[in-house]
């Protein structure tokens, strides 16, 4: 039998419309954390994703890590 080490990882799956997520957890996400990558994409390419959200067209999953005892998100 395998031996278990290091910290246990709980996920829990959530759908939220987008205007919830904005409203609840955009403003609590660190968006200037250390690995966080500099803004990359051009106006055209955030209008474009705009334009699929509002045309309903699935688009990628967002991850978010909680960490216990932190009000942000990471």
């Amino acid at each position: 039998m395998p031996k278990k080490t290091g910290a246990q990882i709980t996920r829990d799956i959530e759908s939220i419309p987008v205007k919830t997520f904005i409203d609840d957890y955009v403003y609590r996400i660190d968006l200037d954390a250390d690995y966080q990558r500099e803004k990359i994409w051009s106006r055209e390419d955030q209008e474009k994703l705009i334009d699929s959200i509002i045309k309903n067209i699935d688009i990628p999953k967002i991850y978010l890590a909680r960490i216990k005892g932190k009000e942000n998100f990471d």
